[in-house]
Parts: C-alpha cells; sequence; structure tokens
C-alpha cells in the first residue's frame, strides 16, 4: 500500500496558497424568552441573524436598511401588539416583550426619520 512521507495534506496547502480562511462558527446559550426576543430584533432589522449579530458583538449598535421585507415585519409585529393592547382588561396584564418589540420599532422608525427616508 502507498504510503505518504508527510502528514498534511495537499488541499490545505493549495487553500492556504489561494488565501483561503476557514469560516468559523460560534455558539452561545440562550434561554428559549432570550432566542424569541433575539430572533424579533433580528427579524425586525433587515439583517441577516449572522450579520445582525457580527453588528451587535462588534459595534454595539445595529444600522438597519429600509426594505419591502422591514416594513412588512413592522407591519406584522405592529400588528401583533395592536391586538394584545386591545385584549387588555387591566393596565398590570401588559407583555413586557411587547413593549420591548414597540421600543425597537419607534427606534427604526426614529432612524429612518433622521436619515430622510419615507416609507
Amino acid at each position: 500500500m502507498y504510503k505518504r512521507t508527510d502528514n498534511k495534506p495537499q488541499t490545505t496547502e493549495k487553500k492556504k496558497a489561494e488565501g483561503r480562511n476557514r469560516k468559523l462558527n460560534m455558539n452561545i446559550w440562550v434561554s428559549e424568552e432570550e432566542r424569541d426576543r433575539i430572533n424579533q430584533r433580528v427579524a425586525l432589522s433587515g439583517l441577516l441573524k449572522r450579520d445582525f449579530c457580527v453588528q451587535s458583538l462588534m459595534h454595539q449598535k445595529v444600522v438597519c436598511y429600509g426594505n419591502i421585507r422591514v416594513t412588512e415585519e413592522m407591519r406584522i409585529q405592529l400588528k401583533n401588539i395592536e391586538d394584545h393592547l386591545e385584549n387588555l382588561n387591566y393596565a398590570a396584564d401588559l407583555d413586557v416583550d411587547k413593549l420591548e418589540q414597540l421600543r425597537m420599532i419607534l427606534e427604526l422608525f426614529h432612524g429612518l426619520k433622521n436619515d430622510g427616508i419615507r416609507l
């Protein structure tokens, strides 16, 4: 049987010569509630989850661009908030997560307004 004299596979040397980098995978542990809130924020940002996480972690600020996907997600989230508010009997029943969603939507609208973008 043929055995190579060196232990390094030739494909790694070829990849290094081409300047290719490995893609890294990062994982974090979150609760179900945190996961849901993160997914809501990602959907509202209009970014891919990867881009959202990188911007959040690296810059601690997420820059969003208004597009049809963002406005549709805002409409859906605002409808959910409206339904929740209409079904409230007491102020104590108000869901804090809905207020957080509303706060983020208002921040997005404020950012779009400051950039001169019309919806």
